[in-house]
């Protein structure tokens, strides 16, 4: 009697045995469940600001997992935060994988260029110096200072800049609008003997969204014709890399004034050029 219970017991733990490692073996044939806590596929994003992907496992079954940036891993646990640091359209994958299967997900996320509106407290006028180089020339008055430059801030003033390599470099407090054909710009320059136009003049957009000038430089082409009694009108339009290749810019946060050296058969002359203030067209009454 005792060996007959015996040998149902072992019976019993044998059936056992099977039943469960033969329901691990299902659980391990099936293909990931997952849920993606966002669901659009199309997702606009913000420079400087994180967007939180998760995954979440539907069927407590187990897989390895992983996100992607551009094809880069990124992350191999359920949660991915994305933060873009510059403009752009970025692609971002999430693969979870077992020996039932594979489950993918992709999102497109698309970053603009970022833009500060224009509010009740915006100024017309360029509101903070970020540089200032005069002049090549040992020779400085109070005109070609840095207490001269920042009377620009804001409102109108006057500096001077002279001798080759002379810049000032301003920022809005709000981005300039690249209006459809129309200027967007003026530089009031000191009409008088002895003061010439600026030789260059460069335009950038905060890319990066830091406030500061240290994204990319676009020279505006055609400066001369858009000279006139008041000063130097400047369309945005007219913006170009540095392979002189035109450029869109959806507006503008920063400018860059050049000074230069006039070239003439057998002599140079040096350029002198006075600033009275920069302005954006669309707040100027």
């Amino acid at each position: 009697m005792a060996m007959r219970m015996n040998r149902l017991l072992t019976i019993l733990l044998l059936f056992v045995v099977i039943f469960f490692s033969a329901c691990e073996k299902e659980d391990a044939s099936l293909a990931p469940a997952v849920k993606m806590l966002v669901t659009d596929p199309a997702i606009n994003g913000k420079v400087n600001e994180g967007i939180v992907f998760m995954a979440i496992n539907m069927s407590n079954n187990t897989y390895q997992q992983e996100w992607k940036l551009d094809d880069v891993l990124q992350s191999d646990s359920a949660a991915y935060k994305f933060t873009p640091l510059k403009p752009g359209v970025y692609k971002v994958d999430y693969t979870a994988v077992n020996d039932g299967g594979v489950f993918n997900y992709s999102y497109s996320v698309n970053v603009g260029i970022p833009t500060v509106p224009v509010t009740s407290t915006s100024k017309a006028y360029t509101d903070i110096l970020f540089s200032f180089l005069p002049a090549s020339s040992t020779e400085m008055g109070k005109l070609e200072s840095l207490e001269a430059a920042r009377s620009l801030e804001g409102k109108k003033g006057f500096v001077s800049m002279s001798g080759s390599g002379g810049y000032i470099v301003l920022g809005f407090d709000h981005t300039v609008i690249n209006e459809t054909d129309k200027n967007d710009l003026i530089i009031f320059t000191k009409k008088r003997k002895g003061y010439a136009m600026p030789e260059k003049v460069w335009v950038m957009q905060d890319e990066n969204g830091n406030r500061k000038p240290d994204d990319t430089w676009y020279e505006l082409k055609n400066i001369p014709a858009g000279e006139s009694d008041k000063g130097l009108y400047l369309d945005i339009a007219n913006a170009a890399d540095a392979d002189g290749n035109k450029v869109s810019l959806g507006g503008i946060d920063f400018i860059k004034i050049e000074s230069g050296v006039s070239a003439h058969p057998g002599h140079k002359i040096t350029s002198v050029i006075g600033i009275q203030g920069i302005a954006d067209l669309n707040l100027l009454k």
